[in-house]
């Protein structure tokens, strides 16, 4: 049985390769979501301070009556929120907050709470007395949340990037040797991927070793001692991948 020698026959190095198309479509995604959630979450941050300057600097504050509460989501992601209604120019103006566990539990229904709205919008409305701190807090807040949504992609882009480059480059310049599996584990039930250990000669004589993780599942588990085609970049014995793991990822341009 051989792991990885059904692929095309590959051309003589260099070769013209590219990303398969459903990683040039996460790479996509992952651009737009570092350039999109940060500007989303600072967004909505600053929305939110500008309401809170406009209650700091015009805001009214009014005694309110807690009508009911709710619950919403999962154990580990709910959120709460307070229904109430306070008196706007000789009528009850009804509104819903969200609120943090610790104010969900103290206002229980027929319970009154201060509030502050604006005027001449009287949905623009928290629960307690507004201050400028607490608009200059909610701004800084949305600054750093998006820095740290910024960075987060930017480290994800990087390292997908790295592994995705080192696939490019043997493929493209790669020499394929005869290689070996040495173990093979699965562990689809729980990470949806397999491990597979491969050991190959060098052309000095040597043994080399190495692991890959496989997102593409085999037909056929295969058994130690199968042979295998592995990539090995002829300037650099250390760098080197079995060939069915680097066509997961990259894959010969067909027009060239």
């Amino acid at each position: 049985m051989k792991l990885g020698l059904q692929s095309p026959t590959l051309p003589p190095a260099p070769r013209a390769v590219r990303l398969k198309r459903s990683y040039r479509i996460l790479r996509i995604l992952l651009v737009l979501a570092m350039l999109g959630v940060p500007a989303a979450f600072v967004g909505s941050k600053l929305h939110a301070a500008r309401e809170l300057w406009l209650l700091a600097d015009h805001g009214v504050t009014a005694e309110a009556r807690v009508e009911n509460r709710d619950r919403l989501g999962s154990t580990k992601s709910r959120r709460f929120y307070v229904e109430y209604s306070f008196p706007v120019g000789g009528q009850r103006h009804a509104a819903r907050s969200s609120v943090s566990r610790g104010t969900y539990d103290r206002l229980e229904p027929g319970t009154t709470v201060t509030v502050t709205y604006w005027p001449d919008d009287p949905q623009v409305v928290r629960i307690g007395r507004v201050t400028a701190a607490m608009a200059q807090d909610e701004e800084a807040d949305g600054w750093i949340g998006c820095g740290g949504f910024f960075a987060l992609f930017a480290v994800a882009l990087y390292v997908f990037a790295r592994a995705w480059r080192r696939s490019l480059v043997l493929l493209a310049d790669g020499r394929v040797v005869a290689g070996r599996v040495v173990a093979f584990e699965s562990f689809r039930s729980r990470k949806k991927h397999d491990r597979l250990r491969y050991a190959f000669r060098t052309p000095a004589g040597g043994e080399r070793e190495g692991t890959d993780r496989l997102r593409r599942k085999l037909d056929v588990p295969p058994e130690p001692g199968t042979e295998l085609a592995v990539l090995q970049m002829p300037d650099d014995p250390e760098v080197h991948m079995s060939l069915h793991k680097v066509l997961e990822v990259a894959e010969l341009r067909p027009d060239v």
